[in-house]
């Protein structure tokens, strides 16, 4: 079969074990490149790490996304962009284009935003090529909050990165990595951080450390400390909110949306 021809709808559904049969996708996540500006810890992918690069290309980029498309009923709506660092792939902003052109209602990108902070003009290009959301990387409060990152003044970066996506009318959710011992202590202040500019934060979705990527090696002394999981977020935000948010009542599988979902399709 010719890279040309479209896939038949069997064999788009049939994954053996791994078919979807009752459930929807939300999201497609595809990673646009291993590179990344930064080298740092916590990182769920192994982004410079392998000794090569891998990037699509736009072909490879069209295809996946016009596979995705062509499932009937249409399964994802949103597509995020990631990586490694989307942003400095060559062909990110082409690649928001065609994800917006395909009909897809969320063009996304999962990004650290050195680029939207440092470049003049990149957040309206982005917003201009079909980016909707920037799930921003985001540590904490205040530079100290980054500083296991390496950037001495990462704080302020995000914070003009932030400005930049609000000007050019990219929504921002910020993206907290949380690991015990490292940057817990900030949970409180950054829900307070995200209440305090509604108007230009989207939400926050919390991302509880996972031990993969560059991480994967690390002693097992170290991975028992640093562990920290939804229920430890759920009970430190209850704690942080005297009880106003509560664990028991107030949290709820991503996955219990999916009714809502099929439906406003239906």
């Amino acid at each position: 079969m010719g890279d040309d021809m479209p896939i038949p709808q069997n064999m788009l559904r049939n994954h053996g074990a791994s078919s979807i049969k009752y459930s929807r996708g939300a999201c497609l996540n595809v990673d646009l490149t291993n590179r990344c500006n930064m080298m740092c810890r916590p990182c769920y992918m192994d982004a410079n790490q392998v000794g090569y690069v891998h990037e699509l290309t736009v072909d490879d980029v069209r295809k996946i996304l016009t596979d995705a498309a062509n499932f009937k009923p249409r399964r994802q709506t949103a597509v995020m962009f990631a990586g490694g660092e989307p942003t400095i792939s060559p062909i990110f902003l082409e690649s928001c284009t065609i994800a917006r052109e395909l009909g897809f209602f969320s063009v996304q990108a999962a990004t650290n935003g050195l680029r939207f902070a440092l470049e003049p003009g990149f957040a309206e290009k982005a917003k201009e090529a079909g980016l909707r959301i920037a799930y921003l990387q985001f540590d904490g409060i205040g530079n100290q909050a980054h500083a296991h990152r390496k950037i001495a003044n990462l704080f302020d970066v995000k914070q003009r990165s932030i400005e930049n996506c609000r000007k050019a009318g990219i929504n921002v959710m910020i993206v907290p990595t949380i690991v015990n011992t490292i940057n817990n202590d900030q949970v409180g202040p950054i829900l307070d951080f995200a209440i305090n500019n509604v108007g230009t934060i989207a939400g926050i979705a919390f991302q509880p450390v996972s031990f993969t990527g560059r991480d994967d090696n690390i002693p097992d002394d170290q991975r028992k400390r640093e562990r920290y999981t939804t229920s430890h977020l759920a009970h430190e935000i209850s704690k942080y909110t005297d009880g106003v948010i509560d664990p028991m009542r107030d949290w709820f599988p991503l996955s219990a949306l999916a009714p809502f979902a099929d439906a406003v399709d239906l």
